[in-house]
Order: C-alpha cells, then sequence, then structure tokens
C-alpha cells in the first residue's frame, strides 16, 4: 500500500527544519548525491581551458554537457572521439549545448598533440590528471573518478548525469545513441 504524504506533514516537516535551526529551507529538499552514475549530481571538476583559463563544470550550467574523458594510450578513444567530433560540430553553435573534453590519466600536451595530428578540432581541456591516480581537483575539494578510459557522460542544466557509460567500446553504439536520444532536442534550437 502506497504511504500518503499530506500537506500537513510536509508543513509539520519543514516547519520542524526551521525551529531544529535550518538557516536554509531550501536544504530540506532533497539534492542529488554527488557522483558519475545516471541520476547523481556530477563533480564540479575543474579545469582549464585550451586558452589557460581556469574553470569547472558547474560553469556550464543550465546547459546540456557532454563530459569526455579520454586519453592518448586508450584504443576506443580515437573512434570515440570521431562520432564527438561530429555532434560537436553540429551543436556548438547552439547556446543550450557545452562539450566538456578532459584529457585524462595523460599528460596535456602529449594527449592534445596526438588527436590534434589525427584531424581532431575539438575544445580539449586540461584536467590537470596526468597520471594514473585519477583524483581530479573539485571546487569542494577532490573527487575519485574511475580508474579507466573513457568515461562520457552526459548532464543535464542542473549537472545531473542523464547517461553515462565507461570503459567499453562506445564508438559505434552507445555514444551516438546516447547523444541523439539526450540531445535531440536542440536542433529545434
Amino acid at each position: 500500500m502506497p504511504m500518503m504524504v499530506t500537506r500537513r506533514a510536509l508543513l509539520q516537516t519543514f516547519s520542524g527544519g526551521i525551529a531544529a535551526g535550518i538557516a536554509d529551507p531550501q536544504s530540506l529538499w532533497a539534492q542529488p548525491a554527488e557522483g558519475t552514475n545516471k541520476g547523481m549530481l556530477f563533480p564540479d571538476i575543474v579545469y582549464r581551458t585550451t586558452d589557460g583559463e581556469t574553470r569547472s563544470i558547474a560553469d556550464a550550467r543550465g546547459k546540456l554537457v557532454l563530459v569526455y574523458l579520454w586519453a592518448s594510450w586508450c584504443p576506443i578513444c580515437a573512434q570515440d572521439l570521431k562520432h564527438i567530433q561530429a555532434y560537436y560540430d553540429r551543436f556548438k553553435e547552439s547556446p543550450r549545448f557545452s562539450a566538456i573534453i578532459l584529457n585524462f590519466m595523460d599528460p596535456y600536451d602529449r594527449g592534445v598533440k596526438w588527436a590534434e595530428g589525427l584531424g581532431f578540432k575539438l575544445p580539449f581541456a586540461n584536467s590537470n590528471i596526468a597520471s594514473r591516480n585519477p583524483v581530479a581537483a573539485t571546487t569542494r575539494g577532490t573527487y575519485t573518478l574511475p580508474r579507466y578510459t573513457p568515461l562520457f557522460y552526459i548532464l543535464d542544466g542542473n549537472g545531473v548525469v542523464l547517461e553515462a557509460t565507461a570503459a567499453q567500446q562506445n564508438a559505434d553504439r552507445n555514444i551516438p545513441r546516447m547523444i541523439e536520444s539526450v540531445i535531440g532536442s536542440l536542433q529545434k534550437s
């Protein structure tokens, strides 16, 4: 039998929170936990753009965000980058879309040189994670990412993970399907 929540119960919870000294009544509403799984608030990773500007994932709030973590030594990444390049070229002018392509567990300069040598013209950003210890700096401290590549995420306008996939052959199946299912609405913008 489903539990019924009444307005009175909600008001009592709200009033109890204020009476208990919770300064921000909004904090009573559940926010997603931080993490990289579907439905979680993606960690606010701090990175540097190709222009050397320091940014974080939260700077793209309000947009649909494609986050891809890759390495030049990853055999899957080159194939994935072909698809990501095609979607990036298609949606880069949309004010509702952002792509954050982070070199990961690989020296940034070497990785970008490798990718550009293959003809990719993506906004490669520096995650500052050059070692195989995938600890990312975030606006709240640090966050340990999964220790494999590639890592691919689509975030909603609030930074919540809509789609996620990792360490598998994504290029011919998952990435195009996920991108089309989530950002197809951008074609209308």
